[in-house]
């Protein structure tokens, strides 16, 4: 039997049949701004959470339910846009673990909070996962809906007993930015433009992300694979005892 010769047109044809049997061979690339913020939050939670004197206690990170880190927050953003910068957040699921992550922004309503601040790195920890509803559902609102304090250093400090009235604890490298009062008026939101660029969707429901409900879980963009690892190395996961 002689075999046919393939025309060009055939040969095309065949690749495409092949490829959409196949799938896509990889993802939409995340713009370089997002994946640099990613990084740079990834970087933040690693410098936190060495030892030393300012040092989040290992304890604190066990206990968090969701933990937000925002590189490079910029007193001159504040001036001009009322947006002092973006970073990450994730939450753990109900197993305990660390879920997909949310990219989320910083503002303020008032110059007050930039006073003495030219840049700094910020870490949020929160422990009750209602901290998390209220993200999604319209921005946390410090002075609000939530109130902030300013973390415990060192090996040897706790977590808070009560996780449920505890304040958001903050910590920051310049501590001038950790005082509760210098949060209030500030609001932390969902970054809806980078969450379509990350999760490569037209549409990114801030709450389905964060706070999925169980087994609806949104895919892991490579680009956030190694904040969550990073979380997982330095907070671990929990047995969860009742969600609140």
């Amino acid at each position: 039997m002689t075999a046919r010769r393939l025309t060009l047109p055939a040969l095309a044809l065949a690749g495409l049949v092949l490829a959409l049997a196949a799938g896509p061979a990889f993802a939409a690339e995340v713009p370089e701004k997002v994946r640099q913020t990613i990084n740079d939050a990834t970087s933040v939670l690693t410098t936190f959470a060495a030892p030393g004197d300012k040092q989040i206690p290992p304890a604190v990170l066990r206990g968090a339910e969701c933990v937000a880190a925002l590189p490079n927050i910029t007193k001159g953003a504040f001036i001009f846009g009322g947006e002092g910068g973006k970073g990450v957040i994730s939450c753990r699921d109900k197993d305990g673990k660390w879920g997909t992550p949310l990219m989320i922004s910083l503002a303020s309503a008032s110059v007050g909070f930039q006073i003495g601040v030219e840049q700094s790195n910020v870490v949020l920890v929160m422990f009750s996962q209602k901290t998390a509803s209220n993200l999604v559902s319209g921005g946390l609102k410090f002075g609000g809906n939530a109130s902030a304090a300013a973390g415990p250093y060192g090996a040897k400090a706790g977590a808070p007993m009560n996780p449920d009235a505890s304040p958001v604890f903050v910590y920051a490298t310049n501590e001038g930015l950790m005082a509760s009062a210098a949060l209030n008026g500030t609001s932390v939101k969902p970054a809806d433009r980078d969450n379509q660029l990350l999760y490569d969707k037209g549409t990114v429901p801030a709450d389905a992300v964060l706070i999925p409900e169980p087994g609806k879980a949104w895919p892991m963009p490579a680009a956030a694979q190694g904040f969550v690892e990073t979380l997982d190395r330095i907070a671990g996961h929990k047995v969860p005892k009742g969600r609140k």
